[in-house]
């Protein structure tokens, strides 16, 4: 097929038929958008329908399923993105169907934003994920969600209330059966990414005549972690163990990059205790009154109707190559002593450096910039790669 084709247009085509596929897709789920839409037109008196055991829902997914040749729960799969993408978030379906985005990013979104519910919130949302998104392509999977739980954390006030409630029902809990014992719970976000790498970093402080696995070892480290023990004793079962004689304590340091103004903005959050009565979310118990709200949140309203959007909240801090940490947690964590608060220092507020290892006030500001490697869908936290150059002549990057 590609007999005396030249690699550069072999790689043009890859392109091509990407954007291709992309625009075939969102012309498919448009057409399943619209077949649901013409299923929901109410028929005379019921005609025709007195016998029906399903709803226009399940009427559609089996239409497309038949179409597509494929079963019925894929079918009302496809179904939920189509309603979601063209009701929801019809600017994110306009940028799809210039196959600029894929079918992956498009079903992302839709997950990442179905609890909004405000209309105008959503209107917000939908806007500037359609202006941003375009530049998403070379990005993980894990930074694309990060990308859009930040971008719904800025716009939805519900969505900070729930983060302060889930923040509320933190706990640890430890279950006991037998020789072993079920270990579970709710952490900061930041607590989390400092354990996971403290008993990676305990499970390889011992040689490497250890016979037990990765996962073992960091099992047995969370019980030397628990013993205020450094190192993790080897079990090797040798007397000249070379772990025993060179093992150092290990320390693990977590960076999180935040802006000023987020931590001014959260100072009046108090995360610990039973949550107050501050109006939060509603608990119903009522089936008429749950059927009401499910109402009152589907339901069109005229535009002269539509709440005016909330205030936006701060831009959400971020752990070098982990999660966003909202703003209303920020000024918790500096409170407790979790954090250590140093500003960081643009480039372009100081001299050039003459030097060819950067500083460390420019090794920092780089890793806190790039928050991961720069290689394409690495995930890797830039405070645990190398700073180098992407070429001879360019700036420093993470590696």
């Amino acid at each position: 097929m590609f007999e005396g084709v030249p690699d550069a247009a072999v790689v043009a085509t890859i392109g091509d038929s990407a954007r291709a596929e992309n625009i075939a897709c969102a012309r498919r789920l448009a057409a399943i958008a619209e077949l649901y839409e013409r299923r929901q037109i109410p028929v005379e008196g019921g005609h025709g329908r007195e016998l029906w055991r399903i709803d226009p829902w399940e009427s559609v997914a089996a239409e497309v399923a038949a179409a597509q040749g494929i079963t019925a729960a894929a079918a009302s799969v496809a179904l939920h993105h189509a309603i979601c993408l063209h009701q929801r978030l019809p600017k994110v379906a306009a940028v799809f169907a210039t196959g600029a985005i894929s079918y992956w990013t498009v079903r992302t979104i839709v997950n990442r934003t179905h609890l909004a519910l405000e209309p105008a919130v959503l209107a917000a949302i939908d806007a500037e994920l359609a202006e941003a998104i375009t530049a998403w392509g070379g990005l993980s999977h894990k930074k694309t969600e990060q990308a859009i739980d930040a971008l719904v954390e800025r716009h939805d006030p519900a969505a900070r209330r729930r983060t302060e409630t889930a923040v509320r029902s933190r706990y640890v809990d430890i279950e006991h059966h037998g020789g072993i014992a079920w270990l579970s719970g709710d952490l900061y976000s930041t607590d989390a990414t400092v354990l996971d790498r403290r008993l990676t970093a305990l499970a390889h402080t011992v040689c490497d005549k250890d016979p037990r696995t990765i996962d073992q070892r960091r099992a047995d480290a969370l019980g030397a972690l628990a013993a205020e023990q450094s190192t993790l004793a080897c079990a090797c079962g040798e007397t000249d163990c070379p772990a025993a004689r060179t093992a150092t304590p290990t320390s693990v340091v977590v960076h999180v990059v935040a802006q000023e103004a987020a931590l001014e903005a959260a100072k009046t959050r108090d995360l610990n205790g039973e949550r107050p009565g501050d109006g939060g979310p509603e608990v119903v118990c009522d089936p008429e009154r749950f059927a009401e709200l499910v109402r009152e949140a589907t339901s069109p309203r005229p535009v002269d109707q539509i709440d005016a959007p909330a205030d936006l909240a701060p831009n959400p801090g971020v752990v070098l190559g982990g999660p966003i940490v909202p703003a209303s947690l920020l000024a918790e964590l500096a409170a407790r002593g979790a954090v250590e608060l140093r500003p960081l220092t643009h480039p372009g507020q100081s001299p050039p450096e003459p030097n060819y290892r950067p500083s460390k006030a420019l090794a920092d500001f780089v890793r806190c910039r790039d928050l991961t490697c720069r290689f394409p869908n690495c995930d890797r936290p830039a405070d645990l790669c190398d700073v180098d150059r992407e070429d001879q002549m360019s700036l420093a990057v993470a590696v």
